[in-house]
């Protein structure tokens, strides 16, 4: 049972803070209105495929992701490639981690496989 909560502890972890993310509420610098967490990929700006950000639904102000308010015309943030390569190699990580446990465990704790039981043969009719 114990290895079972090891296994999905990387899940429970992402989806924690996937969520906790999610739950940040960060308002319009113009306005004030609460800005949504998440947006139709045909509303998405360049700008917010590249860096994030939101749209204001109330005034149409574009903010980054921090929620300060960046002018239309100013270059998009340069991609964080940085940032993709550390999550791919804690991806990485955590599959090798879950791998490592459900197909190398059961192994190790298994019981060696009972020896065959051999019956006298019988004897011949006469």
């Amino acid at each position: 049972m114990d290895e079972m909560l090891l296994v999905f502890l990387p899940f429970f972890g992402f989806f924690l803070i996937f969520f906790l993310c999610a739950m940040r509420r960060v308002p319009c610098p113009e306005c004030g209105t609460i800005l949504p967490n998440f947006y139709p990929p045909s509303q998405k700006t360049r700008r917010m495929w590249k860096s994030g950000g939101y749209i204001c639904p109330n005034c149409g102000c574009e903010a980054n992701a921090r929620g300060e308010k960046i002018d239309p015309d100013s270059v998009p943030e340069e991609f964080a490639q940085r940032k993709i390569v550390w999550l791919t190699l804690a991806s990485l990580a955590g599959a090798l981690l879950v791998a490592g446990i459900m197909f190398l465990q059961p192994f190790q704790d298994a019981p060696p496989p009972p020896l065959p039981v051999v019956e006298a043969p019988l004897p011949a009719p006469q």
